[in-house]
């Protein structure tokens, strides 16, 4: 969760499934912009909905600037029942260039930066 501090810092909290080393968290987190503090606590599973709802108030998820994704979940943790889905999906790594010459007649919303190039696009599937 995406939390912000008097100040306007931000800062992050996570719930994982498993250890993570603290030297290497505090180096990624440093690599992020993120600083040098990094406190890691055990929170034990029958605690977890007391230690999200203290940070899942409305005045904290409209703190966050307009378009910053407040909460997230990995993968593999399913807070609540998936519908099932009506198409099949596949991760193909494909270079977005190629991906654009196959659909820029029906691409939109095609971002660029200056020192990358293309970064991305959308099309409409009908």
């Amino acid at each position: 969760m995406l939390e912000f501090q008097k100040n306007g810092s931000p800062h992050l909290h996570l719930l994982i499934d498993r250890w993570i080393e603290w030297k290497w968290l505090q180096t990624v987190w440093q690599a992020l912009g993120g600083g040098l503090f990094v406190n890691i606590k055990f929170v034990d599973i029958h605690r977890v909905a007391a230690y999200l709802s203290k940070y899942l108030t409305k005045d904290l998820l409209l703190s966050a600037p307009k378009g910053t994704r407040r909460i997230t979940s990995s993968r593999n943790i399913q807070l609540l029942e998936k519908p099932p889905s009506l198409y099949d999906w596949t991760m193909t790594r494909v270079p977005i260039l190629a991906l654009f010459d196959r659909y820029s007649a029906i691409a939109q919303a095609i971002t660029f930066e200056d020192t990358i190039g293309l970064v991305g696009f959308n099309i409409e599937v009908t």
